[in-house]
């Protein structure tokens, strides 16, 4: 009889070791799924600001003997741009004429006159 409630108590014990475990398996796969969730969610939500940002603007590049321009813009204003050499870019300004004429026209007219002012040419 004894040998038989040690039998039992020791049963019992494997059994709570295993809920035990069981429950500590899936707490760790709660955990692990809210991990890989978070990251899914933060990659999705850079992937979504890289492209309103990125996605969705145009590369104006022109070159001269004088330096280089290269201006970034979408539909809405030109959004940043780079000079070297001896050229200069006011962007507030030019982006006040761009917003009145239409980024299109503007890049049209910049890049018109760069070539004659310059005599250089724009990809």
């Amino acid at each position: 009889m004894e040998n038989e409630k040690g039998n039992e108590t020791l049963e019992n014990k494997k059994e709570n070791d295993i809920e035990k475990l069981s429950k500590q398996n899936s707490n760790l796969k709660l955990i692990l799924f809210i991990i890989i969730g978070s990251i899914v969610a933060i990659v999705v939500v850079l992937c979504i600001v890289w492209y309103m940002l990125y996605g969705t603007n145009k590369k104006l590049h022109c070159t001269s003997q004088y330096g280089d321009v290269t201006l970034i813009y979408n539909q809405k204003e030109i959004v940043s741009y780079e000079a070297t050499g001896e050229l200069t870019f006011n962007m507030e300004k030019q982006n006040m004429i761009a917003k009145e004429i239409g980024t299109k026209s503007y890049i049209a007219q910049f890049i018109t006159s760069f070539v004659t002012d310059f005599g250089g040419y724009c990809k």
